[in-house]
């Protein structure tokens, strides 16, 4: 968030090590507004906390304010994000954290806050990052986290027993690969169906989340990685039901994309504002077709291009090519993987989070970029971004992995201290146990099983509340990868479309390769050998199927097989 959106009365800094030392120089605390540019409640905020006179007169006088947007700043998004948005966090001098909550807060009452913090007043308790050394009990936490997920889902709304709606990708996978429990299946039914209230009607893209505990009250924000994870979820769930109105509304959502994100360096904006006046609700401009709503204008565009959003992108691009057999799906992806390859690169072999340099890596694009290199690999076989992919994950088991957990940023020397965050951890241990199994690294696998041990401690099953993936995990650390293996005896009669096919396996603990005379594994060469035509064989390291060359044999064999469906 540029400094100057807000009010040109408070002296506002970003929040840096700078300003961390001008606060202990001048011993004053430090307000840090944490917002985000699309968000309707940060506008208000803004407009009405931030604007008044005497919370102006207030905070320049004994306080140092800073603002920041949370989505240019994912070292300290990953830190508040569970507070929503606007975050305001006060810090006294020495950079203790003395106040934090989530949401508009009324001048009157900010007032109040602001003159007990001066008196030395502590609203929070101070507590250290998630311990990545506490004592584990894998097998009760296990238990209590998979007894959490199964009894935090709404069976008659859908969605978690929440009041604010949405599809979490982590519960439908989970609920995807268990479709043989009749309760899980009731709910990915009514949850898939009544997600469909959060797709635009007019323009495609799907809103953040509804409110009142169903899905017809949405927040208008539309954000790219919310686009990406319906595009990908409705695709898998195509797969499974045939109903083209899951295919449908997964291409008029890429639309909405193409349309008010793709930038000319064929990256992807960030996000569209909730509001098209800020701080005022858009629901009847919502109510607008086509036409009515352009003469008034669009909310704006949060023209940010961040590497692990346009990752997400990427993977979800690579989908659509699956699912349609349109390659400029395919062509989007690699040209937006290498623009960020070659404007975000660092020389420490990390990747910016935007063209600009940063304050310290952040893991979320090292982890998203990782993933979706490894699936540019597995989509065009190309060797260069395995070894970019490779290289990357080294980089991140050898810098960011402490003890047992990674932290969500590199360490700064005199900053706040990084933290362990629970989804991040999860994200990459998933994709350091499959690759490992898949390449046969040890050092993947022990860095998988550390995070495994910190994933079921009890400070992190204290500090959470539901987390289907740390379940998926746990299942996937015990059991092998399928492997869909595409012989190609015969290079002259290449049937593409196969490969497709397995490329859009709706399954993350998965890895598909097409191997011909020039690419045969090692492992793999006994299969190899065992055919002269070209088929498809489903392997694990116990387990192989029968030849398969046919689209729906394959399609046959991964319900009834793997999803036992």
């Amino acid at each position: 968030m540029a400094l100057n959106l807000i009010s040109q009365n408070i002296n506002w800094q970003h929040f840096d090590t700078t300003t961390l030392q001008k606060a202990q120089k001048e011993n004053k605390p430090i307000i840090l507004h944490l917002a985000a540019n699309w968000c309707h409640w940060c506008h208000v905020m803004e407009e009405k906390t931030y604007h008044n006179p005497k919370v102006i007169n207030y905070i320049n006088k004994y306080f140092i304010a800073c603002t920041e947007d949370h989505d240019q700043r994912p070292d300290l998004a990953n830190m508040y994000r569970d507070y929503g948005w606007p975050a305001t966090i006060i810090f006294s001098p020495d950079g203790k954290e003395v106040f934090k909550q989530a949401g508009y807060i009324e001048a009157n009452e900010f007032l109040k806050i602001l003159s007990e913090i001066k008196k030395g007043k502590f609203f929070v308790k101070q507590n250290s990052p998630l311990s990545a050394n506490s004592q584990t009990h894998s097998n009760e936490n296990l238990k209590y986290i998979l007894k959490d997920v199964l009894s935090g889902i709404d069976l008659n709304n859908g969605g978690f027993n929440s009041p604010q709606k949405s599809l979490d990708f982590e519960m439908f996978e989970y609920t995807l690969n268990h479709q043989n429990n009749d309760t899980l299946k009731k709910w990915l039914k009514i949850s898939l169906e009544n997600s469909l209230h959060l797709s635009d009607s007019v323009w495609g893209g799907i809103y953040q989340y509804s409110t009142y505990n169903d899905w017809l009250h949405p927040h208008y924000e539309k954000l790219l990685s919310i686009q990406a994870r319906y595009i990908k979820m409705y695709l898998w769930y195509y797969y499974f039901t045939q109903d083209s109105t899951y295919l449908n509304t997964a291409l008029k959502t890429y639309h909405y994309v193409n349309r008010f994100f793709l930038k000319n360096n064929k990256t992807f904006a960030n996000a569209q504002d909730a509001d098209l006046v800020k701080g005022q609700k858009a629901h009847d401009y919502y109510k607008l077709n086509e036409t009515e709503r352009l003469k008034l204008s669009i909310p704006n565009i949060d023209t940010n291009a961040f590497t692990d959003n346009n990752a997400k992108m990427i993977e979800s691009l690579i989908y659509l090519y699956a699912y349609t057999r349109n390659k400029q799906f395919l062509d989007n992806a690699i040209q937006t993987t290498e623009y960020l390859l070659h404007n975000r690169k660092r020389t420490d072999g990390f990747y910016n989070h935007n063209d600009n340099n940063d304050l310290t890596p952040a893991l979320s694009d090292q982890l998203y970029l990782t993933k979706s290199l490894f699936f540019l690999y597995r989509a065009i076989g190309s060797p260069k971004y395995q070894e970019l992919a490779t290289n990357l994950l080294n980089n991140i088991v050898k810098h960011f992995i402490h003890n047992n957990c990674a932290f969500n940023f590199l360490p700064i020397k005199n900053y706040i201290s990084p933290t362990c965050v629970v989804s991040e951890n999860i994200e990459l241990a998933r994709i350091l146990n499959l690759y490992g199994k898949i390449f046969n690294n040890a050092k993947w696998l022990e860095a998988a099983q550390k995070i495994h041990r910190f994933l079921l401690s009890d400070s992190v099953y204290n500090a959470t509340i539901i987390e289907p993936g740390i379940v998926s995990l746990n299942e996937e650390i015990h059991s092998e990868p399928f492997w869909g293996l595409y012989l190609v005896k015969d290079l002259n009669h290449k049937d593409y479309n196969l490969h497709k096919e397995l490329l859009k396996i709706p399954l993350c603990y998965y890895y598909n390769y097409l191997m011909t005379s020039y690419n045969i594994l090692k492992e793999k060469e006994e299969i190899w050998n065992t055919f002269d035509f070209n088929t498809v064989i489903f392997c694990t390291s116990s387990f192989c199927s029968s030849p398969l060359s046919l689209e729906k044999d394959i399609e046959q064999f991964v319900k009834i097989k793997i999803f036992k469906k």
